[in-house]
């Protein structure tokens, strides 16, 4: 169950950023349509990653059908499992996605 509400959150934060991205490329600037190209590869992973995440957590888990519910039955997980390397990667991601909307910006002054 928490794994599905983590997924969901993950879509909502990568269907706000492809909106922002929308936005952004629609626009006639030539650097408001380069940043918001780089926005769109960032929702886009944030929308893969959880979602392969989501499906290899989902088949490490058995489902055994009993009296009438679902009941979930482990198959040789302890602790709950953590991945830290994507919310890592995924922060990293959009603080260089801002300093290249920085320096574009810059660049393309003129514009």
């Amino acid at each position: 169950m928490s794994n599905e509400r983590t997924v969901l959150r993950w879509f909502r934060s990568a269907v706000m950023m492809l909106s922002v991205s929308a936005f952004l490329t629609s626009t006639p600037g030539f650097a408001s349509q380069i940043n918001g190209m780089l926005l769109a590869a960032i929702a886009l992973l944030c929308v893969f990653w959880p979602w392969r995440l989501f499906y290899r957590r989902h088949k490490l888990v058995d489902w055994e059908p009993s009296r009438s519910m679902m009941v979930k039955k482990p198959l040789g997980i302890g602790q709950p499992a953590t991945d830290r390397a994507m919310p890592q990667v995924l922060g990293l991601s959009l603080a260089s996605v801002l300093a290249s909307v920085i320096v574009v910006h810059a660049a393309f002054k003129d514009e």
